[in-house]
């Protein structure tokens, strides 16, 4: 008897440790770009191509500039003739959110679930 009350404050006593060590929550809020230069968008491409594969997308200069969202579309597969190929692809675009996780600037992609750290940029959360 001794020893199972025992054993059920030593449990306790683990838990109560594991839940004051555990980490804090990370704040994540949308965010849009402090400022744009050539090696933003650079860090940009770098990240969509990190996080999605393929070759590095036309960026506007003024990408997250005004919005968090940014709606990449798949080129379309042309025949011998030029013309589209209908059902050539089943997917329309693809979305990246920046975001500001604490204080890092992040490009998070949503059909992944993952984001990649962008060292070299600096943004703000956006105020709705």
């Amino acid at each position: 008897m001794a020893l199972l009350k025992a054993v059920k404050i030593t449990a306790l006593a683990l838990l109560l440790q594991a839940c004051n060590s555990a980490p804090a929550a990370t704040s994540v809020n949308e965010a849009v770009l402090s400022a744009s230069s050539p090696e933003v968008l650079l860090q940009l491409k770098q990240a969509i191509i990190k996080l999605k594969g393929g070759v590095p997308p036309t960026l506007a200069s003024t990408v997250f500039q005004r919005s968090p969202i940014l709606l990449l579309e798949h080129g379309q597969s042309l025949d011998g003739n030029g013309s589209p190929i209908l059902g050539a692809h089943n997917l329309a675009y693809e979305s990246f959110i920046l975001q500001l996780r604490d204080t890092q600037c992040v490009l998070y992609y949503p059909k992944k679930d993952t984001y990649v750290v962008l060292s070299k940029v600096s943004c703000k959360k956006l105020e709705k």
